[in-house]
């Protein structure tokens, strides 16, 4: 696990620090996967980050928590959580999901 700090990710940072990670975690042969989760970046943060990662030969898995918050203030949610499931993850990582609650 690296932490990068919660300033990485702003436009004027550029996300140094987790761009320093992937290729780190990338370039290290006992890494299968590589699970990245963090609040929102910039956009032209956001999109560096999904260019390493689609450029990887690894898997990566993205999870940018955040995003259109104006959309649902205010409004009743039901938060489902679903976790991911691989070899030694037992109490690690799980997606969570807001849905609009409809009548």
């Amino acid at each position: 696990m690296i932490g990068t700090g919660g300033r990485d990710l702003k436009e004027e940072i550029g996300g140094l620090m987790m761009i320093q990670g992937i290729q780190a975690l990338i370039g290290d042969p006992e890494t299968e996967v590589l699970v990245l989760v963090s609040k929102l970046p910039a956009p032209p943060v956001e999109k560096k980050i999904y260019d390493l990662a689609a450029a990887s030969q690894k898997p990566v898995v993205i999870a940018f928590i955040g995003g259109e918050i104006d959309k649902v203030l205010n409004k009743r949610l039901i938060l489902g959580t679903f976790p991911w499931k691989f070899q030694y993850g037992e109490s690690a990582f799980c997606r969570c999901v807001a849905f609009e609650e409809v009548d």
